[in-house]
């Protein structure tokens, strides 16, 4: 979010424009995962502070608005501004209430409105749905392969140590308690 928030903020001049050309770089992310356990906010500003004196700010030309929207803090979405609070009901709530129910709670912003419709029109087109259905499985045969990967290493460093042990001299009990290995597996190691 800082890199990309920072490389738009930086996109902005060309050679030879005037620094009053940057425009303001709001970076947004909205996770349903706690970041900052620490924070009570469901929604949280940062910007550049001195370290001195957070009150003093740098600039506001750059600022990261986390919107953290998980089950420890979903209850405190009542005490954002309406526009805001009408997004959160969008990305949160959209998949578990009927079209009846997101247009009431809709109503009053028609931006989010918009991107509700946008929502409802792509899960209506079957071909924008198998796509969305292959990403899917590509992410998850991608995180099935690291963590094979991360099985075989461990398999292939226990098999390491084993050998090690063995040149040691150390029985093959011994190295079947330090290893997991089995008793056949040390054997056939050279």
């Amino acid at each position: 979010m800082t890199y990309y928030g920072s490389r738009a903020f930086g996109s902005q001049m060309f050679r030879g424009d005037p620094y009053s050309s940057l425009k303001a770089v709001i970076a947004i992310a909205v996770t349903t995962f706690e970041m900052f356990p620490q924070l009570d906010s469901i929604h949280n500003v940062f910007r550049l502070t001195a370290k001195a004196d957070p009150n003093v700010v740098l600039t506001n030309l750059l600022q990261m608005h986390i919107l953290e929207t998980t089950k420890e803090k979903i209850d405190r979405v009542a005490e954002l501004p309406p526009a805001l609070r009408a997004w959160i009901n969008f990305f949160y709530y959209s998949h578990l209430k009927s079209e009846a129910e997101m247009s009431t709670l809709l109503q009053s912003q028609p931006v989010v409105g918009q991107a509700y419709e946008r929502y409802q029109q792509f899960n209506r087109d079957e071909r924008l749905r198998a796509l969305d259905e292959a990403h899917q499985r590509y992410l998850h045969d991608h995180a099935t392969d690291i963590e094979e990967a991360h099985k075989k290493g461990k398999v292939e460093e226990k098999i390491e140590i084993a050998r090690n042990l063995k040149s040691m001299g150390l029985d093959i009990l011994q190295i079947n308690q330090a290893t997991g290995l089995s008793a056949v597996e040390i054997e056939r190691l050279t």
